[in-house]
């Protein structure tokens, strides 16, 4: 599952460390990995809160590709991850609303290291419980090239603009396959 948005927020991206749900791993990445128009296009409500450089972060655990389609109907959701999603964010709540302060705004550009580790971790995470996704021999094979690809830009150190698409194209791909579970 994922929390993005926090990279803006040194508050929010604290909380989020000290989160644990059991059966549950939330990986913190930065917005910019799902938007690619960049702040063009929001792909939430989380949009408005960025404009007015208000701290926000955007809970997903996936996004089927039936979202918002005549399709997209009750059946595929999974109650018990959602349940386990809705302890997640109260103790994100929790821990802001506990704060002394309010969560401050430190806009961030672009991608990082930190948010290309996340999404190689999170692919090879996949890869290693294929079974979980019911992932197609194709979708497999695309996933090690890109966990290969994702390798070598680490090994890199750096994030360029010329990574952008391909990092933003893996990680709308994880969250439709997260939407599986």
């Amino acid at each position: 599952d994922l929390a993005l948005g926090a990279e803006n927020s040194p508050e929010i991206q604290g909380a989020l460390r000290k989160i644990s749900v059991e059966g549950l791993d939330v990986r913190p990445m930065g917005i910019n990995v799902i938007e690619p128009m960049g702040e063009i296009y929001a792909r939430s409500d989380y949009g408005s809160f960025r404009l007015k450089k208000i701290p926000f972060v955007f809970f997903s655990s996936g996004q089927p590709w039936t979202y918002h389609k005549p399709e997209d109907d009750v059946d595929p959701l999974n109650f018990t991850k959602m349940d386990k999603g809705l302890h997640v964010v109260r103790q994100v709540v929790v821990a802001l609303a506990s704060m002394e302060a309010r969560p401050t705004y430190v806009k961030q550009q672009g991608l990082s290291l930190d948010d290309l580790k996340a999404v190689a971790d999170t692919v090879r995470r996949v890869l290693e419980h294929p079974e979980d996704l019911d992932l197609t021999d194709a979708e497999l094979a695309g996933l090690k090239s890109t966990v290969a690809q994702l390798d070598e830009i680490v090994k890199g150190g750096a994030v360029g603009p010329e990574h952008a698409q391909f990092l933003q194209k893996t990680g709308v791909a994880l969250m439709t396959f997260a939407s599986r579970r």
